[in-house]
Formats: structure tokens, sequence, C-alpha cells
């Protein structure tokens, strides 16, 4: 129990960037791989990472948590890619 919590959010994490990578309107990468490879792997890490969280905690919150780190994910990602190439106005 002790690993599927931390393990299980990990694998959320990767899902979701892979499913983000996937877009065809996301910017951050354009040159990314397979969008139908990277699609589907994250399809199934989202999937395993449930169940996998679903093992220490009831499966209501395992899908929770996993869609909460999905919209964490893709909503600060490129906030924070945008944060990151930012122009510091000269003065």
């Amino acid at each position: 129990m002790l690993l599927q919590l931390p393990g299980g959010a990990a694998l959320a994490l990767v899902g979701a960037l892979l499913l983000y990578l996937s877009a065809s309107h996301q910017r951050l990468f354009p040159a990314f791989g397979s969008k139908v490879a990277a699609r589907g792997g994250g399809l199934l890490l989202l999937f395993v990472s449930a169940l996998l969280l679903s093992r220490a905690l009831s499966i209501t919150a395992a899908v929770f948590i996993v869609c909460m780190i999905a919209m964490a994910t893709w909503s600060l990602l490129p906030l924070l890619f945008a944060w990151l190439r930012r122009e510091t106005p000269s003065k």
C-alpha cells in the first residue's frame, strides 16, 4: 500500500502528459512522435493508475484523483512552459 499511492499518481501524471502530447493543437512539442501511440499509451496508463490507486482507496476516490491529476497536468503544463519562455522586459 505504501507504493500504490505515489506509483498510481506518477502513472496518472505520465498518462496525462502523453494524452496532452497526442493532441493536435498542442504547441509545446510539435515534432512529437506517433500521436496514436501516445493517445493509446496515455489512456492505458490512466486506467492502470486508477486500478493501482483503487487497491489503496475506494474506486471513486481513485477515479477522482486520476481526473484531478489529469486536469492539473493539462492546465498547468502549458502555463509552466509559457512562464519559463517569457521574455523579461528591458528597462
